[in-house]
């Protein structure tokens, strides 16, 4: 029964960590980067339960 329920939680850490809203920066010369202090904009991307993707600048 332990290995069950620690499986189920397993599984919903795991999805919720895949539903997070995520950003990714980008500089002035329109190319991509970690650094948020050297980003000029950023887009948020977040995966949907139905394995597409959403996008917002």
């Amino acid at each position: 029964m332990k290995r069950y329920l620690a499986l189920t939680l397993l599984t919903l850490m795991t999805v919720a960590a895949q539903a997070q809203v995520r950003k990714l920066f980008i500089n002035k010369n329109g190319d991509v980067t970690k650094d948020s202090l050297k980003a000029t904009s950023y887009k948020l991307y977040q995966k949907l339960p139905d394995s597409s993707w959403l996008a917002a600048q």
